[in-house]
């Protein structure tokens, strides 16, 4: 795409819109296989590629999945209340010393 720097809006001589020089949008034709899905509205075409496409998906499917596993958590909460809650500091400083060797 090349953008005509002597016809960009508030440039002297501006008809008050920027020109992009080649095909117009409704002749430019996606790149060959990299767009799955072209949207059109107003003359504009938006190509996804399949990536994106595969990237929406997950994203939204990582969206649905709560954040917080409630049955877990109810488990600990129980376990404190009624005391056999049992901390493990040598597990806790292992752990911590295998994340900090990953730094």
């Amino acid at each position: 795409m090349v953008i005509d720097p002597n016809n960009i809006i508030g440039g002297s001589g501006s008809t008050g819109r920027s020109r992009v020089s080649g095909a117009s949008a409704q002749e430019r034709k996606p790149a060959s296989g990299a767009a799955a899905k072209v949207v059109e509205k107003s003359g504009d075409n938006v190509s996804l590629s399949s990536q994106a496409q595969t990237l929406a998906r997950l994203e939204s499917s990582v969206a649905s999945v709560g954040d917080v596993d409630s049955a877990k958590v109810n488990s600990v909460r129980s376990a404190i209340s009624n005391g056999s809650y049992k901390i493990d500091a040598d597990a806790i400083a292992g752990a911590l010393l295998d994340q900090d060797g990953q730094f």
